[in-house]
């Protein structure tokens, strides 16, 4: 009987461990699309996000397509991306709660893509599978200034970093996906770089390039001189930080970035372009 509790009492604590390193940061809502409370597309939407849960530790690739559904408009598909380095109980964990979540946040629109560090969620009426999409898009720096008198030398150090990292995403190096992480020695008054890049497997190589090329390029004109900032697309990521955000010990421990609006005054806003 002890050993029972304590068996259940160190699992609540792993539970709990992992919960707090969960970190929500943005969604969004389609504004066009509505389905109807208990109709067909929801009972569908319902089932393929429960296939996400359900297969979040199916294989070590922290990626999966789901489908709810066979008669058009009524299908729902879905997919969920973790972040290539995290283990299957943390992603699973945040995949779960991103399914939570993003029916809470979006609770009658037919398509709807929600944002952590650890993993990204992603629902629509329409396959999506396999296909460069890019808006709309989610961009974040961080408010404060790197501590240089050559920002754009800093920015031409990140964006060099950067497309590197677009070359070993799409690499061999990882079979079954498509991510990379680095820390690069810093410039000037910068210690180290440390950055990642990320597609959804499902991408080709070109596409997965061309996808994180344009994902840097809004970064670096989105975040000048700023000592971090991240763009998600919804079909890659990128992200860079002066301290090594994927690994989850030491990022635990550091705030959030603020989101920028059109004048890059902190507060959260979705780029269109």
């Amino acid at each position: 009987m002890l050993k029972s509790f304590v068996f259940l009492f160190m699992l609540s604590l792993l539970s709990l461990s992992i919960d707090a390193i969960l970190n929500y940061q943005r969604h969004n809502c389609s504004n066009t699309m509505t389905f109807t409370p208990n109709s067909t597309f929801q009972a569908n939407l319902n089932l393929a996000l429960s296939f996400l849960s359900s297969n979040a530790t199916h294989n070590n690739i922290g990626f999966y397509n789901a489908t709810a559904g066979h008669d058009p408009p009524d299908v729902a598909y879905a997919n969920f991306l973790c972040r290539g380095n995290l283990v299957s109980q943390v992603c699973q964990e945040c995949v779960m709660n991103a399914s939570k979540m993003i029916v809470h946040k979006c609770p009658n629109n037919k398509a709807a893509m929600i944002v952590y560090d650890e993993c990204t969620l992603r629902y629509s009426n329409r396959s999506f599978f396999s296909i460069v999409e890019e808006e709309p898009v989610i961009a974040g720096c961080n408010v404060e200034n790197v501590m240089q008198t050559d920002p754009d030398g800093f920015m031409q150090f990140v964006g060099d970093t950067m497309r590197n990292l677009a070359i070993g995403a799409t690499s061999d190096h990882s079979p079954g996906k498509k991510f990379a992480a680095k820390k690069a020695s810093g410039v000037h008054s910068v210690k180290a770089l440390y950055s990642v890049a990320q597609c959804t497997p499902d991408l080709s190589v070109d596409d997965c390039k061309d996808c994180l090329v344009n994902a840097t390029d809004l970064l670096l004109s989105q975040c000048r001189g700023k000592i971090g900032g991240r763009v998600v697309l919804l079909s890659c990521n990128v992200r860079y930080e002066l301290y090594p955000f994927y690994d989850n010990a030491a990022a635990s421990s550091r705030g959030k970035d603020e989101w920028i609006n059109d004048s890059l005054l902190g507060s959260f806003v979705f780029l269109q372009h």
